[in-house]
C-alpha cells in the first residue's frame, strides 16, 4: 500500500496524518518504500522541495509497486497532484481523504466528474470516520477476501462492456468492481449501515 499526503500546514493535519497511519497498519497493510510515514513527515517542517526531488524515485516506485493508494488531500500541492495523476494512469485503487476542516472539502478534483477514473473519497471530520473509510476500502480491495458471483448479463450490458474495457484499457472485472465501489460511496443508507456494523 502507498500513503501520501502534503507537507503544507503540517501541524493542523500530523494527528490525522498519524492515524490514517495506524490504521493502515492496524490493517495488517505493508507501507511501501517512498510513502509519508510519522518518522518522514515529523522531521519536516514545512513543504521541502529538496527532499521531495531526493524521494522522487522511491515515491514512483512506490505507487507503482502498491495494490492500493491512499491519499489525504486536505492541502493541496504540485506533488499531492502528480501523485493523484500517476495513481490515476497506473489504474491503482485509490482512496482520497480530505479533512472537513479543509478549505478544499467541498472542492472537487480536477478529475472528480471524469467518467474515465473511479475512485472512492470520503470526507472526514472525525478518526472514526477515517477507520471506518480505511477499513472498508482495504476489505473492498483485498484479492484474499473476494467472493466470486455468476454473472449474467443482457447483450447491451456486454457490449459496453466490451466497448469501455477496450477504450479504458482496463479489464472487465476491475471496471465491475469500480462501478460498484461507485455506487457504494454515493449510496448514504448504505454507509449508515456501514456505520453501525462497524461499531
Amino acid at each position: 500500500m502507498y500513503f501520501f499526503c502534503s507537507f503544507k500546514n503540517l501541524k493542523a493535519h500530523e494527528k490525522y496524518y498519524r492515524y490514517i497511519y495506524e490504521c493502515i497498519v492496524k490493517n495488517n497493510s505493508e507501507i511501501v518504500k517512498g510513502s509519508m510515514t510519522p518518522a518522514f513527515y515529523s522531521n519536516a517542517k514545512e513543504f521541502d522541495y529538496a527532499i521531495s526531488q531526493s524521494l522522487f524515485d522511491d515515491i514512483m516506485l512506490g505507487i507503482f509497486s502498491s495494490d492500493i493508494v491512499i491519499a489525504d488531500v486536505s492541502e493541496r500541492s504540485m506533488s499531492n497532484g502528480y501523485q493523484l495523476s500517476y495513481a490515476i494512469e497506473k489504474k491503482k485503487p485509490l482512496l482520497i481523504l480530505v479533512n472537513t476542516r479543509s478549505k478544499y472539502a467541498k472542492n472537487k478534483l480536477f478529475f472528480e466528474d471524469s467518467k474515465r477514473i473511479f475512485f472512492t473519497k470520503k470526507v472526514y471530520d472525525s478518526q472514526s470516520t477515517i477507520r471506518v473509510a480505511i477499513e472498508n476500502f482495504i476489505k473492498n480491495n483485498s484479492d484474499s477476501k473476494n467472493e466470486r458471483f455468476n454473472l449474467k448479463l443482457t447483450k447491451l450490458q456486454a457490449t459496453y462492456l466490451n466497448w469501455i474495457s477496450l477504450n479504458n484499457e482496463s479489464t472487465k472485472t476491475a471496471i465491475i468492481h469500480n462501478a460498484l465501489d461507485y455506487l457504494i460511496e454515493r449510496d448514504r443508507d448504505f454507509q449508515k449501515y456501514l456505520l453501525k456494523s462497524n461499531t
